[in-house]
């Protein structure tokens, strides 16, 4: 697989996303995007597996989408494919991907103009273009050749998988014992009576942002707790004398209401009973 940004009017730069197979330098698949994305490099690769089936081994650098260094969260990329038994394999250095990074200089060298020629000025003229013309109409035409195996890599996809909820954004979060867990700063409740507590939920977030949560590979629902309602305390009165004490009693007023302003904020974030312990009379 192969990224690149190419500058299509001047003015806009749109991230172009594409492989190429090894054995015939063809183009299965590519599409431009806004920008380099885990969830656009996921797209490709399932476009990919839809048209042609599952590729044994995908060779790539190690730039951050594809399970490098620079960003951490991109390794979903990796994960994806080792779920689908996709070998990974990291080139070193760009001269490591010859035929792709000339086959990309002459993408850019005649895409570009064939662009602007052709008027394309939003992404979706561009990726019309693409995938109607320039791949299907010369590249897949005009560049390719025959694979000196006339065997297939490619495998056919496992009918029981679900491309869908392996192609996402996993994110794990602890279970607390009260079948509470956080996401997003936001507290939720796992509905039904079930003994959740210790095991993690798992949230997949597809590439159109819809997401679904799964404990121990089951699918759960679940409950949106709300923000609890905070108790308004008044403020400090500035002097004893306007409410009538005397400095000892004043003191130990606002040291009282501040401890039970301390329970009942520890009641609203944790659920448990207020216990505010007796306290003895000032003298």
């Amino acid at each position: 697989m192969m990224v690149a940004t190419i500058d299509s009017n001047g003015k806009d730069e749109w991230c172009l996303i594409a492989a190429i197979d090894d054995a015939t330098s063809e183009i299965p698949y590519a599409e431009f995007f806004e920008g380099e994305t885990t969830q656009a490099c996921l797209k490709v690769l399932k476009h990919i597996i839809e048209l042609k089936g599952l590729p044994k081994a995908i060779y790539t650098d190690r730039a951050g989408w594809s399970g490098g260094g620079k960003r951490v969260n991109f390794s979903q990329f990796k994960r994806a494919c080792d779920e689908l038994g996709i070998q990974v394999i990291f080139a070193n250095s760009p001269e490591g991907k010859g035929r792709i990074e000339r086959s990309f200089r002459t993408i850019q060298d005649r895409l570009i103009p064939e662009l602007r020629i052709n008027k394309a000025k939003t992404i979706e003229d561009a990726n019309k273009y693409l995938m109607e013309t320039f791949i299907s109409g010369y590249w897949n035409k005009e560049k390719t050749v025959s694979p000196e195996n006339s065997q297939s890599a490619y495998s056919p996809l496992n009918p029981f998988l679900d491309l869908n909820m392996i192609l996402t954004i996993e994110e794990n979060r602890k279970i607390m014992s009260d079948q509470t867990t956080t996401w997003k700063n936001q507290r939720y409740k796992i509905v039904g009576n079930v003994g959740y507590g210790s095991y993690e939920a798992t949230f997949r977030t597809d590439f159109d942002g819809n997401t679904k949560v799964f404990v121990r590979g089951q699918e759960v629902s679940l409950e949106l707790i709300p923000e609890p309602t905070r108790i308004e305390f008044p403020s400090e009165p500035t002097t004893p004398e306007s409410l009538g004490l005397t400095f000892m009693h004043y003191a130990h007023m606002w040291k009282t209401i501040g401890e039970l302003r301390n329970a009942v904020v520890q009641h609203q974030v944790t659920g448990k009973p207020i216990k505010f312990p007796n306290k003895k009379k000032a003298s």
